[in-house]
């Protein structure tokens, strides 16, 4: 792939890929996936933490690498998994979700 442009130059910004993945992102600054969400880390163990802005703040999430919501947009803060698992914060609890 030297010197091969693999994704066309149609897209503002892009993050990091991971897992053979990675986030795009148009001028409006939406997320390639499915055009729904503004924010995403790195696929680890098949797995993202996505988030779109609201009024308030921002609401994050988990995907699968097919896109597929695996929880709600219900948490202020999602950290990547880590060897299967991931922290989460709503406004007064703390989550320990798992990959399986």
């Amino acid at each position: 792939m030297k010197g091969k442009v693999v994704i066309p130059f149609q897209y503002a910004s892009a993050e990091s890929f991971s897992e053979g993945l990675g986030a795009v992102y148009n001028k409006q600054d939406k997320m390639m996936i499915g055009y729904q969400y503004t924010k995403a880390s790195s696929f680890a163990d098949g797995i993202a933490a996505v988030g779109i802005k609201t009024k308030t703040g921002s609401k994050f999430g988990y995907i699968n690498n097919q896109g597929k919501l695996l929880t709600p947009l219900q948490y202020q803060k999602a950290h990547s998994f880590n060897e299967g698992t991931a922290i989460a914060l709503t406004s007064d609890q703390l989550a320990l979700i798992l990959s399986k």
